[in-house]
């Protein structure tokens, strides 16, 4: 069995642990693009939440664990899907969100303050309600849907996505960036319909007083041997 221990675990007699990096909305945001039946729209809006990560020595890191997040958009998603004379899809995106799914990320190695964390786990949050007109509403109703109901996302399953960023260590903060960018079908029971995109770019930071004072490595066991 594999065991990831992080400095949250091998360094928890010297307080070492995740450090927790809140979303700033002024400089972070989100792109919602929904497509139905070839017309897509797409929607913007600030983004809120945290970032928690571990790192083998956080005053100079040189591996990063993805530890957790909740990535939340801010905002009301509004969308118009203009299919011209054969009709009209109007929809709203409320309480769209990304968060971590299941166990801390393995390490993955920064190099000059970049990093990719691959697979990173997720599940998603939120409702799409949308009403069809004219054709558009038979053609929806033809693949067995409603002129006007709700997609909730927390009914889609667990997916993952590589998660690119940097970490860099300023005089009185941490900044940690990174870009999640997941396109998934809008009903996983007929991915012909459609498709939602959520592209997230994140600046998030966390005051340098919360680097410890001494570094402690990471390391990964397989059954109990370094």
């Amino acid at each position: 069995m594999l065991t990831w221990v992080s400095a949250a675990v091998a360094g928890a007699a010297a307080g070492i642990g995740g450090i927790q990096f809140q979303i700033d909305s002024g400089a972070s945001t989100a792109q919602v693009e929904l497509c139905v039946l070839g017309e897509c729209d797409s929607d913007s809006s600030s983004l809120t939440g945290y970032m928690t990560a571990v790192f083998n020595c956080p005053d100079a890191p040189g591996e990063i664990s993805i530890e957790d997040f909740e990535i939340r958009v801010a905002e009301t998603i509004s969308l118009h899907l203009d299919y011209g004379f054969l009709g009209d899809i109007f929809a709203t995106g409320e309480g769209v969100a990304v968060l971590h799914d299941g166990p801390p990320e393995p390490f993955t190695p920064v190099s000059g303050g970049a990093f990719n964390a691959p697979g990173v786990d997720y599940i998603k949050q939120g409702r799409i309600d949308y009403e069809a007109s004219g054709v558009v509403c038979a053609t929806m109703q033809s693949f067995g849907y409603p002129c006007e109901a709700t997609f909730f996302l927390e009914q889609q399953p667990p997916a993952a996505a590589d998660l690119p960023g940097s970490v860099s260590v300023q005089p009185a903060q941490l900044v940690l960036t990174g870009t999640l960018d997941i396109l998934e079908p809008l009903d996983p029971n007929n991915p012909d319909l459609g498709t939602i995109r959520i592209t997230a770019t994140i600046r998030a930071t966390a005051p340098r007083a919360l680097i410890p004072a001494r570094c402690a490595s990471s390391r990964r066991t397989v059954d109990g041997e370094n």
